[in-house]
């Protein structure tokens, strides 16, 4: 999703036209708000991001990437296009809770992460591509609902649990 995050903001601050793209589940912070690009294939079914080369000439889209990194360049002739992207809007926040659960196949007193919290909100942006006669060329909204998630700690029982209750 990194790659496909980047991506579709190159292509997206270039002033391409937009195709198919979806919002992560969760919101992940490191991802400009309501502008993330997630993918994903199993054998029942695809999401995926497309953006269309609508300009009279090649582009050539060169990939770097190091761990932890992925870096995306678009060239081509100069376009002289201006790219306008909207600040979120952000809605219907929804705060994550913390929960923790026995397992007992843990050692007692210990304990791991299985999940972190993520907290939940709605988010729109905008985006309006001007040629450069001031020709509105492309204007897109892209609507995100990012869910809760709420976070767990497994951690093993303690060393003396109380009886159980009949």
């Amino acid at each position: 999703c990194s790659t496909s995050t980047t991506l579709f903001n190159a292509a997206l601050r270039y002033g391409l036209e937009m195709g198919e793209r979806a919002n992560h589940y969760y919101y992940i912070p490191r991802y400009p708000n309501g502008l993330d690009a997630t993918v994903y294939s199993d054998p029942n079914y695809t999401q995926d991001m497309t953006f269309t080369n609508d300009t009279e000439n090649p582009i050539v889209i060169r990939g770097y990437g190091s761990p932890g990194q992925v870096t995306f360049q678009l060239w081509s002739v100069p376009l002289n296009r201006t790219v306008v992207i909207t600040d979120p809007i952000t809605s219907n926040h929804r705060r994550a809770i913390e929960t923790t659960v026995v397992d007992s196949s843990m050692a007692p007193g210990t304990s791991r992460r299985v999940e972190y919290p993520h907290d939940g909100h709605d988010t729109s942006r905008s985006r309006f591509v001007y040629a450069a006669d001031g020709t509105l060329i492309h204007q897109n909204t892209w609507f995100s609902s990012y869910r809760t998630v709420n976070g767990i700690t497994a951690v093993g029982p303690t060393a003396e649990e109380p009886p159980e209750e009949p």
